[in-house]
């Protein structure tokens, strides 16, 4: 089952918000539990923005270089997509 943005958000703030435990909303949603923790890292720094709809990102030649030589250094690739 595909989880909505609304879903998504409704999980963050569930989360954030409301103090329910992370166990308990990867239960309720049948969702991976790393997911949620990355969802709530996605709305921590960029708030509902992160959950509105928009159009897919084009990332430059020289955006993907810098991503890939941060990734050689140590950075990890979910670290990296968050602050992109």
């Amino acid at each position: 089952m595909k989880i909505t943005k609304v879903q998504k958000l409704q999980m963050v703030q569930e989360h954030l918000e409301e103090g329910i435990p992370l166990s308990e909303i990867v239960k309720k949603y049948n969702y991976n539990i790393s997911n949620v923790k990355y969802q709530c890292a996605l709305y921590q720094r960029y708030e509902s923005k992160t959950f509105k709809n928009r159009s897919i990102k084009t990332y430059t030649r020289e955006e993907k270089l810098k991503a890939i030589k941060r990734n050689k250094a140590g950075t990890s690739m979910r670290q990296i997509a968050l602050d992109m």
